[in-house]
């Protein structure tokens, strides 16, 4: 006669948890690109004032979001391996794990978000006149 004793629910996880993580990271990469933008406005009229073209400006806007997302995607996967890591060290049965899938719909949704966070950050900068920003 042999006891059957059902996994607790430390030793079996669903990969709710990665996902979970993996969302924060786009929405956060998104929310960092888009205030990034704003915040930098004055900056972006600054240049405009003194002769920036607008599709140099935009070059800016691109290569800022360009590089914020592949930053925080780099850093996002890099955690989520971490913790995965972590938690199939101390849970031997965790069920989560990275596959090529999840990365690519990762990178599609980083590469998404931080187009439309270009797009409103650059009809703001290509919108602004000189003369706002110096009138106090």
């Amino acid at each position: 006669m042999s006891l059957c004793v059902p996994p607790s629910s430390l030793e079996t996880t669903t990969p709710l948890y990665t996902h979970s993580i993996e969302q924060e990271a786009i929405v956060a990469t998104g929310l960092t690109k888009t205030f990034g933008a704003g915040e930098n406005l004055e900056k972006f009229g600054a240049l405009k004032a003194i002769g920036a073209k607008g599709r140099d400006l935009v070059y800016m806007i691109l290569f800022m979001a360009t590089f914020t997302a592949m930053t925080g995607y780099g850093l996002g996967i890099g955690l989520v391996t971490l913790m995965i890591s972590i938690a199939r060290y101390r849970l031997p049965n965790y069920a989560a794990m990275i596959t090529f899938g999840n990365m690519g719909l990762a990178f599609g949704m980083v590469l998404l978000i931080a187009g439309i966070s270009s797009y409103i950050g650059i009809r703001k900068v290509l919108k602004i006149e000189p003369f706002d920003i110096f009138r106090g």
